[in-house]
């Protein structure tokens, strides 16, 4: 969280199911005067023990909340060439096994010409690449975060067109190469948006144990949360339903828990939790075992919640034969 707007303060969730608050928080350390003034952060994704999140001064910020390791990025810069307006529509975090470095990618998307990516290598780049444009490619929605499995950052789209006959809706998967630096896409099964009629639902990727998971919520006016968890097989084509397992399904009811709606999610999965976070409100905690709400965590607008696992190795470590 943010304390004075300028310092971050890292804490640790516990989960102690005797305590009548279920969870407590462990302060473990305070970075000072890692914003230039106030900003809000918002969360990217977790690798290999590090947490990555996006500050509002254009940098990202690298830190592993065991170690205190902490690194920010310098800010970047777009040549916009064009006088139309840029937004950031996505953010990622990834390793490459093949040199052992991580890499942060960040996409601004041109209204009408195209998203153009920006890549920056921990430890090696004293600035910004820009990589080649991505065309006919457009995010229905801003900050979607990207998640890192098997050297490949996942992103999902959800863009429209406008054909005779109506607005479709077309879904698709982003993929950044980090060892190659290169971008490619593929659709989403149709089959995976199969939810009760009627009700909203957003969908995200998240990363599970090593593993690409597609993460759809729904709600509507008899439950508060539908929650389908699919478990994709990278290896195979990924447009195929016959990739993706059905791995968890959980249903919240509307009565038993006061639970706001109104605004959109941000979810992870763990091996043991699920995690959504109703923005700048609430963080929900669900067993992944059992499919049982664990608990209820309120927010305020200064606090994000990363889930990661805890790990002792240095962003800069290089093994030997490197």
């Amino acid at each position: 969280m943010t304390n004075d707007g300028r310092s971050i303060t890292v804490s640790a969730l516990e989960w102690h199911s005797s305590s009548d608050e279920n969870w407590e928080t462990k302060f473990m350390y305070t970075l000072d005067d890692v914003f230039d003034h106030p900003r809000i952060m918002i969360t990217v994704n977790s690798v290999n023990g590090f947490v990555c999140f996006w500050s509002c001064n254009a940098r990202l910020h690298v830190c592993n909340p065991l170690t205190e390791e902490y690194f920010t990025t310098p800010s970047y810069t777009y040549e916009n060439n064009i006088s139309v307006p840029l937004r950031l529509v996505a953010v990622g975090f990834g390793f490459c096994q093949l040199s052992y470095e991580y890499k942060v990618i960040v996409l601004h998307e041109y209204i009408d010409a195209g998203t153009k990516p920006l890549v920056f290598t921990v430890g090696t780049d004293r600035s910004w690449r820009s990589l080649k444009a991505i065309r006919d490619r457009k995010f229905h929605s801003r900050h979607e975060k990207g998640a890192n499995v098997k050297g490949v950052i996942y992103w999902y789209m959800e863009s429209h067109t406008l054909p005779l006959c109506g607005s479709k809706s077309i879904k698709s998967l982003l993929c950044f190469d980090v060892c190659k630096e290169e971008v490619f896409t593929t659709m989403v099964p149709a089959e995976l948006d199969s939810l009760e009629e009627g009700n909203r639902y957003v969908t995200r990727i998240v990363e599970k144990g090593g593993n690409l998971c597609l993460v759809n919520i729904s709600y509507g006016p008899i439950f508060s949360l539908l929650i389908k968890v699919y478990i994709a097989d990278t290896i195979n084509d990924l447009s195929s339903f016959n990739s993706w397992k059905n791995e968890l399904n959980v249903s919240v009811p509307n009565m038993a828990y006061n639970i706001n709606m109104t605004e959109w999610f941000i979810s992870y999965v763990t091996d043991d939790i699920l995690v959504i976070q109703i923005r700048c409100e609430s963080v929900i905690f669900i067993d992944v075992a059992t499919g049982m709400l664990l608990s209820v965590f309120p927010l305020s607008s200064s606090v994000i919640v990363i889930p990661y696992v805890p790990s002792l190795v240095s962003i800069f470590h290089r093994p030997r034969h490197f």
